[in-house]
């Protein structure tokens, strides 16, 4: 199951900077034959320091959906700016689709009686989030949920995620934030082999997201919102929502909150001029029946496979440096995110 890439997440800065090391996608020792194609290549990249990455993403306090931004992952940013090695994301096929598919929901207009609950690849989420706040005619909240830290030998490519957030950041708007729009962002590989036992040495940053993270279903429902709006990256993949949302979504649907699951190719179509985005995503896009199921969350022999995130040996984060960042990688690849496993 392991497996690390040889050019991924080099070493040092020096590496890039010295033209020894080719900037192609990197190639993997192990044999998954997408490797090449899963890991972004990097680069080098201009990282503010902790304190101007973060303002960039903090929602105002007076936000009504401030008190769910986790930025928990930025905290890895040292104090200075610095010149680090990171994923170049936008080299993903993913990300590229997301940011097409929210040009396309930008230009259709978002309804007001919805929340988004984005659950994408890190790196996509934050691209798909970041160009709806900035082409959306209607104020919008981007609200990431990203949970865990970058780690050499990670089993979550959390460092794709960081080199997003930091290359990217959402449009914040203080004005009506009321009316603002909720969008959360969530990393579809937080749960990730769920079925596999993770070897020794690599280090286990998932975790789990709980309905405390999010807003209750009477609060959406002071907001006026009546819909979730799930986005995945292929809705033939994803059977079930993912373990972590099935008790959260059970309490919005017994409130009358209906679920709608729809993937970026979907969203990313190109509709009619007099499309009107209120009767899209209230009749078009099908209703999800969320159904009570046995999860990752409830099954013992999870956390007994698992270190890190569930109560294993716990890693930390590793002072911030070209050294650190561009030395890692992440472990393995290859059906990450599994939505509805358990």
């Amino acid at each position: 199951m392991k497996r690390t890439t040889s050019l991924a997440y080099f070493g040092t800065i020096a590496l890039l900077a010295s033209g020894c090391v080719d900037r192609a996608y990197a190639q993997a020792d192990g044999p998954n034959a997408l490797d090449a194609q899963v890991t972004p290549p990097p680069s080098l990249m201009r990282v503010p320091a902790q304190a101007d990455v973060m303002a960039r993403w903090q929602l105002p306090l007076s936000n009504p959906w401030a008190a769910y931004e986790k930025l928990t992952l930025l905290s890895v940013v040292g104090g200075s700016p610095e010149t680090v090695a990171l994923p170049a994301t936008d080299s993903l096929d993913e990300v590229r689709l997301a940011t097409l598919a929210a040009e396309q929901v930008a230009h259709d207009g978002i309804p007001a009686y919805a929340m988004w609950m984005v659950d994408l690849r890190g790196a996509a989420s934050v691209a798909f989030g970041t160009t709806l706040s900035h082409l959306s005619k209607e104020p919008v909240a981007i609200i990431p949920t990203f949970n865990n830290w970058p780690f050499q030998d990670e089993l979550v490519p959390a460092e794709e995620t960081l080199s997003a957030m930091i290359s990217k950041a959402p449009y914040i708007s203080t004005s009506n934030e009321g009316a603002s729009r909720p969008v959360f962002l969530l990393d579809s590989w937080r749960l990730a082999y769920k079925d596999e036992n993770i070897d020794d040495q690599v280090v286990d940053n998932r975790y789990m997201l709980s309905p405390s993270d999010f807003p209750t279903p009477a609060k959406l429902s002071d907001y006026g919102i009546r819909h979730i709006i799930y986005v995945v990256s292929d809705v033939n993949d994803a059977e079930f929502e993912e373990d972590d949302l099935n008790a959260l979504f059970l309490d919005y649907q017994a409130a009358g909150i209906t679920i709608h699951i729809v993937d970026l190719a979907e969203l990313a179509q190109i509709r009619d001029e007099d499309h009107d985005p209120e009767l899209y995503f209230e009749i078009q896009l099908h209703q999800y029946l969320v159904i009570p199921r046995t999860t990752v969350v409830h099954n013992p022999l999870f956390y007994q496979r698992a270190r890190g995130g569930f109560g294993g040996v716990h890693g930390t984060p590793t002072i911030w440096s070209p050294a650190y960042l561009g030395s890692g990688g992440h472990a393995a690849h290859g059906g990450y995110g599994g939505h509805g496993g358990g």
